[in-house]
């Protein structure tokens, strides 16, 4: 064993060892650091490098794209579309690059495993016709009444009477144009209040001229101002409104509609309002004299210019020459107002020479063959087989809530199959469609209004000129045919003047066309952009597709010749 000098002796040994190493050590470091020597340092490979530089650019485009993806993506704590696959939501402010294509929820719809499926095209905003334009948001409040507008007083307190206290967006654009004399076009979103656009300054105008001795109603049928309308029901409800405008006025308001219309002419009258073909009938018979008119108004104007109305129309105002055109003095002719929901792109060619279209001012809403931010759309993919059920479903749900429903069709004995049904399954429901009497009609439509009948099955006949401010839902059983006809029926809810200011339409798809407008519509949606073929000829585009059928069966007959017949 060691003795203890020994051990001290060897441990001051190890740790004189120790510091000698580390003053070593320490030494060799500061001569590295202090000399001039480079140190060498490890490089990338050339051919890593470039790998490297790839990676780096699409590292940082990946990112980029990631910002924008997310800028894309919008404020999803506000759905505009929801379906059943959450990675086909859209919302508010979404929006998509503009080369790639954009998702539909409806776009595996023509495949049979899609029965069942569903999308919802939500509710955004408040009725965009009650909203003010961007001047009249920027000014007082005051200089946007009816007042401002310089109405006459008599007609304002029709207009108070009726309950109305503020003009709606087109209102607020078209009553300064007609004062003024223009020769106006007038195209705003269903509901949206353009009959009193027209109304309330052709009637004021009436009665300056009055003031100043010019307005003569001494001649029985010879009216001063002529409304047109394409049917029935709009003719009656536009008489109604007109009616009550003028009921201080001392104005005669005449509807020209069916038999009844001949004793009216019989009688003064300043404003008339009825059918292309009953006027054409009246004046061909020489119980209606257009020579003293000031103001034609074409209502609905989409309908009556297409090429089922046309002819009609150019007959019935053959003789009327309006002022600007070539045919009229300064200062003379008569004013034209054409009013749709719906334009056609053809306004001026359909009217023969009637009027130029430099001569035409129009006056529009935003809105305009847009779907209505403040209306729920819902489209249920179903089997033809299960629209009968749904429908039952649905309708008693309305009934419960107290709601009132107007079901669609495409045709007459369809409304009449619903009708039945629903009252078969206790729903009190009524039709009304082309195949009834005026009479029958009246009395179903009556019993709708009253509440008796809390649903109206109806074909398009029931789209447009029906007082339709207490219904609350639209339910399409037959999808329609057309983008404009869509429009019209869902614009029978969330309409000015109702105490229901949201409504929401249910439609039932089933068959591919069906589904290929379905998906026209979804698309709009998604883009914000206005609802597309809303201007189209319809009559003209059947009878060019039935015209493009039998050219193709002449084809299959006759294979030798292209257009199909035989040589």
């Amino acid at each position: 064993m060691y003795s203890p000098v020994s051990f001290v002796r060897c441990s001051a040994f190890r740790l004189s060892a120790q510091k000698a190493c580390l003053a070593l050590l320490n030494r060799h470091v500061h001569q590295l650091l202090d000399s001039d020597r480079n140190i060498p340092t490890i490089t990338t490979p050339v051919y890593l490098q470039h790998k490297l530089k790839k990676l780096k650019v699409k590292y940082e485009a990946k990112k980029l794209e990631e910002i924008r993806r997310k800028s894309r993506q919008g404020d999803t704590r506000r759905p505009v579309i929801t379906c059943k696959r959450p990675e086909f939501n859209f919302y508010l402010h979404q929006t998509y690059p503009d080369n790639e294509e954009i998702p539909l929820a409806s776009n595996g719809w023509f495949h049979r495993k899609s029965r069942g499926d569903q999308f919802t095209i939500h509710r955004l905003s408040e009725n965009p016709s009650l909203q003010m334009g961007d001047e009249a948001a920027e000014s007082d409040d005051e200089d946007h009444t009816f007042e401002a507008y310089r109405l006459h007083r008599l007609v304002l307190s029709g207009l108070h009477e009726m309950g109305i206290k503020r003009p709606t967006r087109i209102q607020q654009e078209a009553i300064p144009a007609i004062l003024k004399k223009h020769n106006v076009l007038c195209s705003a979103e269903t509901g949206s209040g353009k009959t009193l656009a027209y109304l309330a300054p052709i009637m004021t105008s009436l009665l300056a001229r009055r003031g100043l001795g010019n307005l003569s109603v001494t001649k029985p049928g010879a009216p001063d101002v002529l409304i047109l309308v394409p049917g029935r029901e709009l003719g009656i409800q536009i008489g109604e409104v007109a009616e009550k405008l003028s009921r201080h006025c001392n104005i005669k308001v005449a509807t020209l509609i069916g038999h009844e219309g001949v004793k009216e002419c019989e009688e003064a009258m300043d404003v008339v309002v009825a059918t292309a073909g009953i006027v054409a009938k009246l004046r061909k018979k020489g119980k209606l004299d257009l020579s003293l008119l000031s103001h034609v108004v074409i209502d609905e104007v989409d309908t009556l210019l297409d090429d089922s109305f046309c002819s009609v129309v150019t007959k019935a105002l053959a003789v009327v020459k309006v002022q600007g055109s070539p045919y009229c003095m300064p200062g003379e002719g008569v004013q034209l107002v054409l009013v749709g929901a719906t334009m056609p792109k053809e306004i001026v060619e359909p009217l023969g020479g009637l009027i130029d279209d430099e001569n035409l001012l129009r006056v529009s809403t935003p809105q305009l063959h847009r779907l209505l931010p403040h209306i729920q759309h819902k489209f249920l993919r179903l089997r033809s087989a299960d629209k009968a059920a749904t429908l039952v479903e649905l309708v008693k749900k309305d009934v419960s809530a107290g709601r009132a429903c107007m079901v669609f069709a495409n045709a007459g004995p369809c409304c009449d199959w619903i009708a039945g049904f629903l009252n078969n399954n206790n729903v009190p429901a009524v039709k009304l469609h082309g195949y009834l009497s005026p009479q029958v009609r009246k009395e179903n439509y009556d019993r709708f209004l009253s509440g008796e009948a809390p649903v109206l099955a109806c074909t398009d006949l029931g789209s447009r000129g029906l007082d339709t401010t207490h219904v609350e839902h639209v339910l399409n059983f037959d999808f329609p045919h057309h983008m404009s006809d869509y429009i019209h029926r869902v614009g029978r809810i969330g309409r000015v003047g109702t105490k229901m200011l949201q409504g929401f339409a249910t439609n039932f798809v089933t068959t591919p066309p069906q589904i290929q407008l379905t998906q026209r519509i979804e698309l709009a949606a998604r883009r914000t952009k206005a609802l597309p073929w809303v201007d189209a000829n319809i009559t003209r585009f059947l009878d060019e597709r039935q015209m493009a059928r039998e050219s193709e069966e002449g084809a299959k007959e006759h294979p030798g010749n292209v257009d199909g017949r035989p040589t």
